[in-house]
């Protein structure tokens, strides 16, 4: 939400509100800035001038000569090309020396014998851009002449971009977040004022809520013979154009204005075009609502609508017809300012696809006590620019159907229990009341009431939360947990931040993905797997939690690869939510560790042939991981029968086991899945289950051996079936310490080799720490190794060396 600080300051008692004061109680308060912008560079020297004189240049065509009285005793021959450029307007302008917020100084300029001695601005030459860049800016007639620009339409001010919690609806305006502020700050906050405007016509229609249940509160006025042309003041324009909104008309800007201070939606509609009543109720069966003339909504049976005698009017909450809207003809309105269920509103915005701000303020919630004044607040504006007739307040509510305040038992054990820390009994009775709760004192507590605004107060968790907000997390004193008894040296857990470092080593970035993910792409990666399904998604593609860190990083590189980065290296470490009957609640959280990788092997050098990342250069990266945590010798890579398969390569990718206990995949992903999820380079995917191999045991360390070390080459003729893993297994079982190391070299095949067979070579590091092996002792060991590969795997020796 973006706003004006000048705005949101307006509503605090104290005149002049420091700035970095109100910024650092933002972050107090737990509203995330997200940036504070200024609303245009500064420029000198532009002053408030008056068009004495307009007329058109006599030899140039769309060039208005105009003379312009800005305080000084001669009035200034300008230059114009704008279409709005008229006698008696006042206006920004640039004299000669003044600066531009571009940087550009203004220079006395001649056009066919003519000088202009300035230049007449617009909003765009003063750098803000939502306005008409042609026409120059019209100030209002009460502009003091000779006044600077700059401080006369404020623009020392800035534009303040919140990101607020959707479960905080209170925060979504103006005057909720000078609330909120107040109540951290201490700031005293302006109370909105009711001006009641009383009828001048006794002009009214019939309304009838059929169902109060949804609609408990629904609150109209006609407002007859007003003017729908008046050009929008330009305080309006400007706090609109501030939060991020462009002048439309006179009427949607003061709806606008309204839904901006008071986070209040308001529809106003062509009186004229309502035929005798307005009905709240339910859609019936093959009932159609016209969205405009030509596109119409086949309405599900059981959709909150409002309707006249003819036709439906709206969708509650959501939208009206573009049938009804003001227009420039209109002469007479009806004002609609309404409390909806907002879950109804929801699942009817979903339903039909179509969101709005106003639909999106009835989903998180609004205050159906606030709407009497609101109707009266907007009535005020638009009589006091437009003009017109106002006639009564029609109101139907249905208090019994209001939303309760919510009452929630707040125990003082539990506030010290989760605070850490003693807070005095005024304290948390001074804090629950500048929140707006009234308070019973109960033997173990408070009986707490919470005001119908804040919909986020629901359990006595909250409460203490918000206590804590308000007191500061800055009082709460720093105290490092000690622990009271020393891990145990052989067992400790390898730091996970090691283990990221050491992939940050290997070129790795790490990324931080949300836990709800795309169901379409997690559908992709695991078809047909039981997914847990979020009951109020912040969007369609983020409405499942994921069982798999894989759709998060294959978001990722797909963001990236549409911004033509090509060479992609990430990991991600985080819980996943996978559906178990077996698990508490039903629910089983792994803890994983993922990686993604693409593109070259190296960063793109003149010196470097281009090679791209395979398989095996990322099962260098698990290797290291491995050999970290010490667990490199007991680790396995086998074939994949896993139920990833679906997932990877059938000839580049492994199952991988820690002491026959499976701990993650690796592979290059399946052709298939790359072409559905349009990747243009290979990729190969990596997932741990982390915690399985976070243990392990500090190594022995050994003196380096005095004795050289002997290699032998072995060529095998294995089946195709046979892993090389399972034959240097059985190669260590049977040399026990006389070797370091087995590494395989080679494999192939050829038409010299046997149908379902290959060539498999693998070079063996003989060593002793106490003897030099003779050749004798190594060809025994070398048959002792070959004869247990031939009755396990029904080898043929084809060269020894």
């Amino acid at each position: 939400m973006k706003f004006s600080e000048y705005w949101l300051c307006k509503w605090f008692k104290i005149k002049n509100v420091d700035s970095n004061f109100l910024l650092e109680n933002f972050s107090s308060a737990g509203l995330e800035i997200v940036n504070v912008e200024k609303v245009s560079n500064y420029f000198s020297k532009i002053i408030i001038g008056k068009i004495i004189k307009c007329f058109k240049h006599p030899s140039i065509k769309d060039i208005f000569i105009t003379k312009v009285e800005v305080g000084l005793s001669n009035l200034l021959s300008i230059l114009c090309s704008s279409i709005n450029c008229r006698v008696n307007l006042k206006v920004a302008v640039a004299m000669v020396g003044s600066m531009l917020p571009n940087g550009k100084k203004i220079k006395n300029v001649k056009f066919d014998n003519q000088i202009s001695e300035g230049l007449l601005c617009s909003f765009f030459m003063l750098g803000m851009s939502l306005y008409d860049s042609k026409n120059i800016i019209e100030l209002p007639e009460d502009a003091p002449i000779g006044c600077d620009v700059y401080y006369y339409l404020k623009l020392n001010d800035n534009i303040i971009n919140v990101n607020i919690s959707s479960n905080r609806s209170d925060c979504f305006s103006i005057f909720g977040i000078a609330r909120d502020l107040s109540i951290v700050s201490g700031l005293k906050l302006k109370q909105p004022k009711i001006r009641k405007v009383f009828p001048v016509v006794n002009d009214s229609i019939l309304v009838s809520i059929e169902v109060p249940k949804y609609c408990p509160c629904y609150i109209g006025r006609i407002i007859k013979n007003i003017n729908v042309n008046v050009v929008t003041p330009l305080w309006i324009k400007e706090k609109l154009r501030r939060s991020g909104f462009y002048s439309v008309d006179i009427i949607t800007d003061i709806s606008y204005y309204i839904f901006l201070e008071f986070g209040y939606p308001i529809f106003i509609l062509d009186y004229q075009k309502i035929e005798q009543c307005v009905t709240v109720r339910l859609s019936k069966l093959h009932e159609i609502f016209f969205l405009s003339k030509f596109n119409k909504i086949n309405l599900f049976p059981g959709t909150l609508v409002i309707s006249d005698k003819k036709k439906i009017l709206s969708i509650a909450g959501i939208t009206y017809s573009d049938l009804l809207k003001v227009n420039t003809e209109t002469k007479d309105i009806f004002l609609e300012c309404s409390y909806f269920n907002s879950e109804l509103i929801y699942n009817a915005s979903n339903k039909y696809n179509i969101h709005t701000e106003f639909s999106k303020q009835y989903e998180r919630g609004i205050d159906p006590y606030f709407s009497s004044y609101v109707i009266e607040r907007i009535t005020f504006l638009l009589i006091s620019i437009c003009g017109g007739k106002p006639g009564p307040i029609i109101e139907k509510i249905f208090k019994n159907f209001f939303p309760n305040s919510n009452k929630i038992i707040l125990r003082k054990y539990k506030i010290n229990q989760l605070v850490g820390k003693f807070i005095s009994n005024n304290k948390i009775e001074n804090i629950l009341f500048r929140i707006g709760c009234k308070t019973t004192n109960i033997k173990i507590g408070w009986k707490v009431f919470v005001p119908v605004w804040r919909f986020d107060l629901l359990i006595e968790e909250d409460l203490i939360e918000e206590i804590l907000r308000i007191y500061g997390y800055s009082n709460i004193p720093d105290i490092s947990i000690c622990p009271s008894v020393d891990p145990p040296v052989a067992q400790q857990d390898v730091s996970l931040h090691r283990t990221k470092i050491l992939l940050s080593d290997r070129g790795y970035n790490e990324i931080i993905t949300y836990s709800f993910v795309n169901p379409k792409i997690q559908e992709l990666i695991h078809p047909g797997n039981e997914v847990l399904h979020i009951s109020n998604p912040i969007s369609k593609d983020m409405s499942v939690m994921r069982i798999s860190l894989l759709t998060g990083l294959v978001n990722s590189v797909l963001y990236n690869q549409n911004r033509q980065q090509n060479r992609i290296r990430f990991f991600e470490s985080g819980f996943c939510f996978i559906p178990d009957k077996n698990s508490y609640l039903g629910i089983r959280q792994d803890f994983m560790l993922s990686g993604i990788v693409s593109g070259s092997r190296f960063n793109e050098h003149w010196g470097i042939e281009y090679k791209e990342t395979d398989f095996y250069d990322v099962k260098g990266d698990l290797e290291s991981i491995f050999n970290l945590h010490y667990i490199l010798q007991d680790v396995v890579f086998k074939k994949l029968v896993h139920k990833y398969h679906y997932i990877f390569h059938p000839n580049e990718s492994s199952e991988i086991y820690f002491n026959d206990i499976f701990i993650g995949v690796i592979g290059v992903i399946h052709p298939i899945l790359k072409k559905k999820l349009d990747f243009n380079n290979n990729i190969i995917i990596f997932e741990l289950f982390y915690e399985k191999i976070l243990k392990y045991n500090i190594p022995i360390f050994n003196e380096f051996t005095k004795f050289p070390v002997n290699k032998r080459d072995i060529s095998l003729i294995v089946k195709n079936e046979v892993n090389a893993g399972d034959i240097i297994s059985v190669c260590k079982k049977i040399l026990f310490n006389n070797f370091v190391d087995i590494d395989v070299f080679d494999v192939y095949k050829d038409e010299h080799i046997k149908h379902g067979y290959k060539s498999l070579s693998i070079r063996i590091f003989f060593n002793s720490h106490s003897k030099t092996f003779k050749e004798k002792e190594i060809s025994y060991m070398i048959e002792l190794c070959l004869m247990e590969l031939k009755n396990k795997f029904d080898i043929f020796l084809r060269y020894k060396n």
